[in-house]
């Protein structure tokens, strides 16, 4: 028997903006056959330069890793 939650994985992608001033704040995260998605991986929620809360686009796919 095997554990099937460890073949589990995702391909995304994160799009991450400050609302205020794009300037302020742009990056794309993208990952391939990762544990987590990209949300999990990212921890910074308010802009640093004015401390709006940012804006994130999140597109996720389930992929299996045999």
């Amino acid at each position: 028997m095997t554990n099937r939650h460890l073949t589990d994985r995702v391909d995304g992608t994160m799009i991450v903006q400050c609302p205020s001033d794009p300037d302020h704040v742009v990056f794309e995260i993208e990952v391939a056959c990762s544990e987590k998605k990209p949300s999990e991986m990212f921890t910074l929620e308010k802009c640093p330069d004015c401390g709006s809360d940012l804006s994130t686009i999140e597109s996720v796919t389930p992929t299996e890793v045999l």
